[in-house]
């Protein structure tokens, strides 16, 4: 049976390119101009609608994890976190694109200044004091 094909689908069990996400990035760019015509109110109620959603199936799942063993559990968790990799890298992927040039740039700062420099340790010659 043929594969159904879909505008917006990666495959991560075995890996997802840079190029697959920027294609990605793409579609979600679509997305965003199609949500952007909705009022400032229509967006806060869908997003109230979202949150809720998931807070539902954040419940849920918590109630089926906690009758899994460890390792199914942990398993579970394991591809949870390679998932939500993904979608972080995809929204980044959107974030920095030629679409959002003020963002990326502001964003690029952040990342690449640390806020305080780190504060070196202070030279000493021997492992331990010798007053011990």
């Amino acid at each position: 049976m043929p594969r159904r094909k879909f505008a917006r689908r990666f495959d991560p069990r075995f890996g997802v390119s840079q190029s697959t996400i920027d294609v990605e990035a793409t579609y979600v760019a679509k997305e965003i101009e199609n949500y952007l015509l909705l009022s400032t109110a229509d967006l806060e109620a869908k997003l109230a609608e979202r949150r809720q959603l998931l807070s539902r199936v954040h419940d849920e799942l918590e109630v089926f994890m906690a009758g899994l063993s460890e390792r199914q559990r942990l398993t579970l968790l394991l591809i949870m976190y390679r998932d939500c990799h993904h979608m972080g890298v995809l929204y980044r992927t959107y974030l920095r694109s030629e679409d959002q040039p003020e963002i990326s740039e502001q964003v690029t700062v952040a990342v690449t200044t640390p806020a305080t420099p780190p504060v070196p340790l202070p030279f000493k010659e021997f492992l331990f004091d010798e007053e011990e």
